[in-house]
């Protein structure tokens, strides 16, 4: 009996020591995403609606959200095909909170996930999500963003 419980205590302990050093890809998805921040020189409703009219400039399509809210969710067009199989489809999903910014303006922050499917015909629903950390679309969507700003009203 005693012998049963110091292999318990000491396989515990192994399996705990090596936890700080797991590879980055093991912990990434237990950690929440970083989003990408920019400060718009906008209150929080104009910077939402510019937002959600630069939706179409990167090709997104709004899915719910709102300026009381603060979240603004949107998806990209669905991508069939690709190197794993005919029937596997790719999307983007971009997550927006803004908050008021310490120094004036709207602090936006964004985090963009991609959404896999291997096989859709055979298993729809079936995918992944991944987070992205870098991608050009988070640079793409900020500038068009300023781009709305910047626009004259009519």
């Amino acid at each position: 009996m005693r012998h049963a419980f110091f292999f318990a205590v000491a396989a515990a302990t192994f399996l705990f020591t090596g936890c700080d050093s797991l590879p980055d890809r093991l912990s990434t998805p237990f950690s929440r995403p970083q989003p990408k921040s920019h400060v718009f020189a906008a209150d929080e409703r104009t910077t939402f609606a510019a937002a959600h009219a630069a939706l179409s400039d990167i090709g997104f399509g709004y899915a719910h959200g709102g300026p009381a809210q603060g979240r603004l969710e949107a998806l990209s067009g669905l991508q069939t095909g690709g190197s794993a199989s005919l029937s596997s489809t790719r999307q983007l999903q971009l997550e927006a909170t803004f908050s008021p910014a310490p120094d004036g303006g709207t602090q936006v922050d964004v985090v963009l996930h991609e959404q896999i499917e291997d096989d859709s015909a055979r298993n729809p629903g079936q995918g992944t999500s991944t987070a992205l950390p870098e991608s050009s679309v988070y640079d793409d969507f900020f500038r068009a963003i300023e781009h709305r700003l910047a626009a004259p009203r009519s």
